[in-house]
């Protein structure tokens, strides 16, 4: 096939274009066009680079399709796929010159096709066995699309391997042009004096030519580093013309004055705090950076091109850059500060302007002006007129999008924002009392406030250039509150509420005596539904997001005096919430949960009329799940358990029901951008077990924008960041002690652990609502450790990690990291809530035919099967499951426990220096990579056969020892087998010599 002329191989979109092209060539020649396979259309978009995949990584997918490659001209191979690729590698840095490998393991016999960033084909069927292996040396970065076909019509299950190997090779061709061109016309010259000829590096050295210094030269002094990833963010052009925002901490140790490469001055971090992936700007617009602190921030970028960019006040002390008709690619990004402190700050991002491509389009009618929006819900506040006679400061952002000269039905001039700043809930005014409503902010501001009888009230400058409202005799119910500025620009302000000047009820003359009748028994005062409390109002996908309002939890009616409604403690007669459930069409679960600083209960009363009661379901605090909710009003009460009140929140959020199911398949593969990531590197500690017999203590800002409780292959809650917060390296622990990890924080924190030996550990409230953990025998390794939140909001939270001795040395015997019978958890109790503990542990060691349970640990889990009557608890977060369960030996025999045929070792990582025994049959199926010692995902029944203990087809047990890592293995033919070289990998195993020796009763 004949190129068309500007269809260089090059990235995605000139792809795209140029098989568009062709595909319009093609047509006039054929009445319909065969499916073949697309590399215009994106599969499932996964993204590493060079040192990631030095680890490996996998993923699952099911080879085959309804493609036949024969029909398919210009495309190499034979075989059986899908039109669309079933994934798109995007291969980020490759700096050290990887190679790059692409394998297949299947369940039938598989092929691989791939399309790399220059748009050349590569094909393999057969390299290992019947599964594909395709090298790609020195592979360039960009995008390549990966298939995963079948030889034959049917379709498998099988796993995509990749892996980066070897590296040092020499640049890139295309990065040649990139070279200022002084440093390409003096490469020739510094060739041969650079070349291994020279006999030995002499003080002479000095008088070589000068070699400019090339931008990619390492530093000498710690400076930006655009070689580490940040936060990861990835948008479209398009996607950016609506502002996104990330919270951030601003600054950090690097000193930029110190840094001669790199613009600007202020501190920064060593790592950048965000790399932003620009995936599309075919409108050519504009790309505008923002950085707004509390302090006075810096912003450093580093373009796709390689070159940087400084701001500093741009936006009075805020900073700010504009990228004319930005390239795509990655930006990395500092927010910094001009001095040496931190402080909390906000990156925005935005693409504006920009030369559009497209033919002229059909105008539009003209944009509906945007102006404020009461139906929408600002930030909840909840208070009583008596409340608010203390004032109450809330930070807010001045400003916003919306001209209210240019809004007809709301009064006043500035800026604000479409939705309210705030929603301020007035819950009682028993006191007639004044709402007072003023701001105090850092530019000239404006107020607007929409109050419960649906009337606009606007002021400006009442006290200098800050406003303020009052309402005498305030109404309670809802206020929408807008704080705005007089210009276009927005700025940091307060709002302050308060009440003053209540007119207290006129005292009535006391009546004259009476006789008095005979005392009648005082009414019970009870929960009543006929009356309603603060209005909610959501459908339920707006509560597929969690919603929290502050209430003060308790009150006098006694529910063990009221016959009518379940439960006991104390709540108030009016509901405290009245939600009106609008939609639920996809009959989801509706969940209320109660936060509180005392013993809180929480009582319901749904549309059906029925009463729901709960007490205790988290700790102290409770939770209501209603299966398939129907709309309706849904009154609310929050109590106590106690006579006393205090500040607690409810949350109400929404959850689609699991539709009926086959028994759970294995877990899935681990897949990076879905949980938090174990493969990514937090803020690197090390210290060995001696070193922290004192507490160390380090900063930190707890939460992210993940959520945890979406992650499928973990049981636990809150919000937290993808990558760890931090990276501890235990380096020795002799005497085998405990490890601990604390965390002290202003609000409500979480902790997650992942063990190097692969297991995860959690915890919420050990000390009250702080997380501790303690992990006995702690192996050594690096552990990755995230500090979130159990609400969406981050705050200012301080890690500890300490040593203490460990309770008893850890025993010997088979582990277990994660007990499962069935496809599920185990649960921690032998019977429903009974036999808990080590009775659930010797019954799952003697179930799969061992002795007793030598060691144990309890985590939390929401589904878990009880072995004693084959039950499933089912409860959210209230189940126990066993982990890291130790079995020893079963009695009798040779003390020799022999175990069924694991597949490979990569479940014993880890446990280096232990020999299991195993039962085998020798075959000559599967992948093996090394010799005498194999790397530890190496089929074990094909290298028995390589290493001469088994025949193929011969059953007999061999010994393994577990070894640590190694950086290369070499491949080797023996016994007829051919073992593969391979380099660095994190496991290996070797076979004890001896020759396997049968089962009983042989084979």
């Amino acid at each position: 096939m004949l190129p068309l002329p500007g269809c260089r191989p090059g990235g995605r979109r000139l792809r795209a274009l140029c098989a568009g092209t062709l595909g319009l060539i093609a047509a006039t020649f054929a009445t319909s066009a065969l499916a073949c396979p697309d590399p215009g259309q994106n599969g499932h978009m996964i993204r590493y680079n060079g040192a990631q995949l030095q680890q490996g990584q996998s993923e699952s997918v099911t080879a085959g399709g309804n493609v036949d490659l024969a029909t398919c001209p210009g495309i190499p191979g034979s075989g059986r796929v899908i039109s669309r690729p079933d994934f798109t590698l995007n291969f980020a840095r490759n700096n050290p010159g990887y190679d790059l490998e692409l394998r297949v393991d299947g369940t039938c016999d598989t092929v691989l096709l791939v399309n790399g960033p220059d748009g050349r084909w590569s094909f393999n069927d057969d390299a290992i066995g019947l599964d594909p292996r395709v090298v790609i040396p020195a592979a360039a970065v960009g995008e390549y699309d990966i298939w995963v076909g079948s030889y034959g019509a049917g379709t498998c299950a099988a796993t995509l391997q990749m892996r980066t190997s070897g590296g040092g090779a020499a640049p890139q061709p295309q990065v040649i042009p990139q070279l200022p061109p002084q440093i390409q016309q003096i490469i020739p010259q510094l060739i041969p004096q650079l070349t291994p000829q020279t006999p030995q590096l002499t003080p002479q050295i000095p008088q070589l030519p000068q070699i400019p210094q090339l931008p990619l030269a390492p530093q000498l002094v710690a400076c930006p580093n655009p070689a580490l990833n940040g936060q990861p963010l990835s948008y479209a052009a398009q996607q950016l013309r609506q502002a996104r925002s990330h919270g951030v901490t601003a600054g950090g140790p690097v000193d930029l004055d110190a840094c001669a490469s790199v613009p600007g001055h202020g501190h920064v971090a060593l790592r950048a705090d965000f790399t932003l992936s620009l995936t599309q700007n075919l409108p050519n617009y504009d790309l505008e950076i923002r950085a707004d602190g509390t302090c006075d921030p810096v912003l450093l970028v580093r373009a796709p091109d390689g070159q940087w960019h400084f701001n500093d006040d741009a936006d009075g002390l805020n900073s700010r850059l504009r990228l004319t008709g930005a390239a795509t690619g990655e930006y990395d990004i500092w927010v910094g500060t001009f001095g040496a402190q931190t402080c909390a700050a906000t990156l925005r991002l935005e693409t504006v302007g920009g030369l559009v491509l497209q033919p002229p389009q059909i105008p539009q009618p003209p944009q509906i002006v945007l102006c404020p929006n009461p139906a929408a819900n600002g930030q909840l506040l909840s208070y009583s007129a008596v409340q608010l006679l203390s004032p109450r400061n809330h930070g807010v952002v001045a400003g916003g999008a919306a001209d209210l000269a240019a809004c007809a039905q709301v009064p006043g001039h500035g800026r604000v924002a479409p939705n309210p700043d705030f929603t301020l809930n007035l819950t009682q005014n028993a006191l007639n009392a004044t709402l007072q409503l003023g701001v105090d902010g850092t530019c000239d501001t404006v107020l607007l406030v929409r109050g419960p009888n649906g009337q606009y009230a606007f002021n400006d400058d009442t006290n200098g250039l800050d406003p303020q409202l009052r309402f005498q005799g305030a109404q309670t119910g809802a206020y929408d509150i807008w704080v705005g500025t007089f210009g276009q620009q927005s700025c940091q302000a307060t709002l302050i509420a308060s009440t003053q000047g209540q007119i207290l009820p006129q005292p009535q003359p006391l009546p004259q005596p009476q006789p008095q009748p005979q005392p009648q028994p005082l009414p019970v005062l009870c929960p009543n539904p006929a009356l309603n409390g603060n209005a909610l109002i959501y459908s339920a996908a707006q509560l597929l997001n969690a919603q929290t309002v502050p209430v003060t939890a308790g009150g006098p009616a006694d529910l063990t005096a009221c016959a009518a409604a379940p439960g006991h403690g104390r709540v108030a007669e009016r509901p405290d919430f009245t939600l009106t459930l609008t939609q639920n069409a996809g009959d989801s679960d509706l969940e209320f949960r109660v936060d509180g600083t005392c013993d809180p209960v929480l009582l319901i009363h749904g549309p059906d009329g029925q009463y729901s009661f709960n007490d205790d379901a988290n700790g102290l605090n409770s939770a209501l799940r209603i299966a398939a909710a129907r709309p309706g009003a849904y009154d609310i009460w929050v109590g106590t358990y106690g006579q006393q009140t205090c500040a607690a929140s409810l949350a109400l959020q929404s959850y689609a029901p699991a539709p009926p199911a086959p028994p759970e398949p294995p877990p899935a593969p681990y897949k990076p951008g879905a949980c938090p990531d174990p493969g990514l590197t937090g803020t690197t500690l090390s210290y060995d077990a001696q070193g922290l017999w004192t507490a160390q203590s380090f900063p930190v800002v707890a939460g992210g924008n993940l959520g945890l409780r979406d992650c499928p292959r973990l049981d636990v809650y809150g919000n937290a960041v993808q990558q760890p917060d931090f990276s501890l390296t235990l380096t020795g622990n002799l005497p085998d002690h405990a490890l601990e990890f604390r965390v002290e924080a202003a609000c409500d924190p979480v902790l997650l652990v992942h063990a190097p030996d692969g297991s995860w550990s959690f915890n919420d409230d050990a000390d009250g609502l702080n997380s501790r953990l303690r992990l006995e025998n702690a192996p050594t390794g690096v552990y990755g450790i995230w500090v979130g939140t159990y609400g969406t909001a981050t705050c200012e939270a301080t890690l500890s990690a300490e040593t203490f001795s460990s309770i008893q040395p850890r025993p010997q015997g088979i582990s277990y990291p994660q007990p499962m019978v069935n496809g599920e958890r185990v649960d921690w109790c032998r019977t429903y809530a009974a036999d808990c503990g080590q009775p659930a542990a010797d019954a799952f060691c003697q179930q799969q035919g061992h002795g007793t349970a030598a060691f144990w640990r309890q985590v939390p889990a929401s589904r878990t099967l009880v072995l004693g009557g084959m039950q499933l608890c089912t409860q959210q977060n209230g189940c126990g499951a066993l982990a890291d369960v130790i079995c020893t030996p079963a009695s009798g025999g040779s003390g020799i426990e022999v175990l069924p045929d694991p597949g490979n070792m990569t479940a014993y990582r880890g446990q280096t220096g232990t020999t299991l025994h195993f039962e085998v049959t020798g075959s000559t199926s599967g992948s093996v990579w090394g010799s005498d010692v194999y790397t530890d995902d190496s089929r074990l029944a094909r290298a028995a056969v390589h290493a001469g203990l088994l025949q193929v087809g011969q059953t007999g047990t061999v010994a393994v020892t577990v070894l640590p890592g190694q950086q290369s293995y070499t491949g080797s033919t023996r016994n007829g087998v051919q073992s593969a070289t391979y380099g660095q990998w994190s496991g290996s195993y070797r076979f004890e010599t001896q020759p396997a020796s049968p089962p009983a009763g042989g084979k």
